[in-house]
């Protein structure tokens, strides 16, 4: 199995954007409500070829599990629905130009 490559940066273009990698550590956690607390959490920015799969071996720690997505998703806007934009996955939907809750304040 190839391991990827891995760069940690802030993507610019929209190309980088989507080969764009999120990955969060998690820790169960009993005090919490949820039964888990958030680690840690960094992006990372893979090559064309490479897999995202291979990254939970590369990031594996003991007694932390890990949940990883895209960073960056297709939104389209609310005013013009043939407008499509990236926006990171954690952006709250208020905050967000595809919703009416943004453009109403």
């Amino acid at each position: 199995m190839k391991t990827p490559t891995i760069t940690k940066s802030n993507p610019q273009t929209d190309s980088e954007k989507l080969r764009t990698w999120t990955i969060q550590r998690f820790k169960d956690d009993l005090r919490t409500k949820k039964g888990y607390r958030l680690v840690s959490q960094f992006d990372i920015t893979l090559n064309e070829n490479d897999n995202p799969d291979t990254l939970y071996s590369q990031y594996e720690e003991k007694s932390t599990w890990m949940k990883l997505q895209k960073t960056y998703i297709e939104r389209e806007h609310y005013f013009d629905r043939n407008n499509k934009f990236l926006e990171r996955f954690d952006r709250p939907h208020y905050c967000s130009p595809s919703s009416e809750s943004y453009w109403s304040m």
